[in-house]
């Protein structure tokens, strides 16, 4: 099972609406139609995390989200740091750091993403170990490289195919 996680810029996101049985049960005239992102509810997430409980409670009263038990495979949009160094380190702050206003915090101009990543690199590294179980960011870019090269292959093959098929 994966989960995605949209690190995009939130004006760059795509929504997913709601399902027609949570629309249905709606108040007819809210406009509410997109689902809530994971980023939604970790703007919500009270500041008091010196509990290790399991639970979190959110605030704005939309509940409580608990400590994952099984494990997934997280997807993301892997922003390449040469070609999109300020989304690159976003990202990985994002994905790895604590944070409570995205606005504040990561997307804030007076913010030095660099810096912060720089400063944060020892607990992004242990933090996100356990989803790179393919090597090293490097090991693992290249990897992906070669996956992406062969899509564009496979692409550029069927695209001089089209029209020529009987």
């Amino acid at each position: 099972m994966e989960i995605f996680i949209n690190t995009n810029r939130p004006e760059a996101r795509v929504h997913l609406l709601k399902s027609m049985q949570d629309l249905n049960d709606m108040d007819p005239r809210s406009v509410a139609a997109g689902r809530k992102e994971f980023s939604d509810y970790e703007e919500n997430a009270e500041d008091d995390m010196s509990d290790n409980s399991n639970w979190m409670k959110l605030t704005n009263d939309l509940g409580y989200i608990c400590r994952r038990r099984k494990t997934k495979v997280i997807r993301f949009c892997r922003f390449h740091l040469a070609e999109n160094g300020e989304d690159f380190y976003r990202e990985q702050l994002m994905l790895y750091c604590p944070w409570r206003n995205q606005y504040e915090n990561l997307l804030n101009p007076s913010v030095n993403l660099r810096a912060k990543f720089e400063a944060c690199s020892a607990v992004i590294k242990s933090a996100s170990f356990p989803f790179n179980q393919l090597g090293g960011d490097r090991e693992f870019d290249l990897l992906l490289e070669t996956v992406r090269e062969a899509d564009e292959e496979a692409n550029r093959a069927e695209f001089s195919n089209i029209g020529h098929q009987p």
